[in-house]
């Protein structure tokens, strides 16, 4: 199931991660056809969860949360049936998709029950939030062919500086993490980042930039890969495209294990053992 978010929600740094992650709950047990809802906190965990594994402190998160939203007045509590029970006014959530200056994000319910689901010890509603605004930047209108249609909305390419910008961390003491999070997200196939392998020299300043990652939903890889081999072709017209050392040290691994793949027995004794550990490391990451 499809839940809309608000953008200028989903952009407010100053609603904390836990915060996103309850108003993410609400949003999809919202129904516009009503004033008032009865809204528990587990119901709010088992949108989040889609189960009931969820622990003790993720439960105290979404109280103080829910709280937090009904201090800045997000939500409204009309009534309290118990300590966890409550009749609520959420009609601020509502979301007019026929205003076009209205701008939403769409991620699933499956894609939150996985992220909340992860057996790691990484913070689940920080992860929750990055995914979402990666989603939140792709790109609307940019796409690639296909056959006599046009595929879009499906690739973005904001630099990791930005996005950290847009979860409010700094880059530069948090760029592991960031590393961390595409990991995770490609791991558990959310999320496909395609990492250039070559880089841009500017003809006029001779300046060496890095292109930014190509990313979107795991399910759009292909599509995303055809978008970036050709974001890097229209920009060698204007710009010189380079190799970098890690691209050539790439290249020489690949080459190496099309060797073993051939004939093993022959080249297994002409790498050393650091080179066949690198070539493993390399094919296994791959």
């Amino acid at each position: 199931m499809n839940i809309y978010l608000n953008n200028d929600v989903i952009s407010d740094l100053s609603l904390t991660d836990s915060e996103l992650g309850v108003y993410v709950a609400l949003r999809n047990i919202y129904l516009s056809n009503r004033d008032y809802q009865v809204v528990t906190f587990n119901m709010i965990a088992y949108e989040l969860f889609g189960n009931k594994d969820y622990k003790r402190a993720i439960f105290e998160s979404i109280k103080s949360s829910f709280k937090s939203l009904v201090d800045k007045e997000i939500i409204t509590i009309i009534d309290e049936l118990s300590s966890t029970e409550f009749v609520v006014d959420l009609r601020k959530l509502y979301i007019n998709m026929e205003n076009e200056d209205t701008y939403y994000t769409v991620v699933r319910d499956n894609e939150v029950h996985t992220i909340m689901n992860i057996n790691s010890k990484i913070d689940k509603f920080k992860l929750l939030r990055y995914f979402i605004i990666c989603m939140k930047t792709i790109c609307r209108t940019s796409g690639v062919y296909k056959d006599c249609g046009t595929k879009q909305n499906f690739v973005g390419f904001m630099t990791q500086e930005y996005l950290c910008s847009l979860i409010g961390i700094s880059h530069d003491t948090n760029s592991k993490l960031i590393q961390t999070y595409n990991s995770v997200l490609e791991e558990y196939q959310l999320l496909y980042v395609y990492r250039h392998t070559e880089m841009k020299r500017e003809k006029k300043t001779g300046q060496i930039k890095s292109f930014a990652n190509h990313y979107g939903r795991y399910e759009d890889k292909d599509d995303i890969e055809i978008f970036a081999l050709n974001y890097e072709k229209t920009c060698g017209v204007q710009e010189e495209i380079v190799q970098s050392d890690k691209s050539n040290q790439r290249r020489k691994l690949s080459s190496q294990y099309n060797n073993l793949c051939h004939d093993f027995d022959r080249y297994v004794d002409a790498y050393s053992d650091k080179e066949l550990i690198e070539i493993y490391k390399y094919i296994h990451f791959k």
